[in-house]
């Protein structure tokens, strides 16, 4: 079980991977450039553990307060990731 937490709703991007296991977790100056290639971060992350997006089980956002934009941009990018686990 591989829970990806994503948090772009304050003064920097953070991801976390959540196992049984061990806790990752790796954080992103957070910019609009950053916000564009959301998802080749996230990948990025994954495979510097080992993981792929097919390994996560739950994906959690952080919905507020914060950033508007930062908000939508995580909303958007786990909407595209729903899909591709469905």
């Amino acid at each position: 079980m591989n829970k990806l937490i994503i948090d772009a709703a304050k003064n920097s991007i953070f991801f976390m991977i959540i196992n049984k296991n061990n806790n990752y977790s790796i954080t992103h100056e957070n910019t609009k450039v950053n916000f564009d290639k959301m998802t080749i971060l996230i990948n990025d992350f994954l495979n510097s553990k080992g993981l792929n997006i097919n390994d996560v089980t739950s994906i959690y956002i952080n919905r507020g307060p914060g950033s508007h934009s930062g908000i939508r941009n995580s909303l958007s990018t786990i909407a595209c990731l729903a899909n591709i686990l469905e």
